[in-house]
């Protein structure tokens, strides 16, 4: 008698197949433009537990610090600091993070867009860089 190894491990899914298995609400893509460490980097996050690792000073905490900020989040949230401009990488003058979210069943995808401008918002300590950002939802500014 012979025995079969079982995997419990699911199979691989690519494609359209592989963007199915998103439920409404999870992050499929993420892309950064001049955001601290990153020039141009887009990342896509797979449809089931995503685990963020790596060696020291490789840019774990950017990537969520951008996820946070792109979805809205204000920078003393994350403890690193209080003006959005200070997340745009040295001698740039702008930075943009892109979220692309799974839709419904039958809804169209929805891409969320915050582009942190250096030369816009309020100046002064207490000011923080307000106004600083824009926000786009599939590319409509709100």
């Amino acid at each position: 008698m012979s025995e079969e190894l079982v995997s419990s491990s699911p199979p691989r899914l690519t494609g359209e197949d592989k963007l199915r298995h998103y439920k409404p609400g999870s992050i499929r893509r993420v892309k950064l433009k001049n955001f601290l460490t990153y020039v141009d980097v887009e990342f896509n996050p797979g449809p089931r537990l995503n685990v963020v690792i790596g060696p020291n000073g490789t840019g774990k905490s950017t990537i969520l610090c951008a996820i946070c900020l792109g979805l809205g989040g204000q920078p003393p949230l994350l403890g690193r600091a209080d003006d959005a401009r200070t997340f745009i990488m040295h001698e740039k003058q702008i930075a943009s993070i892109e979220i692309e979210i799974a839709p419904h069943v039958d809804q169209p995808t929805h891409i969320i867009q915050r582009v942190i401008d250096r030369s816009k918002g309020a100046i002064g300590r207490s000011a923080r860089g307000k106004a600083a950002s824009t926000y786009f939802i599939n590319g409509k500014e709100v």
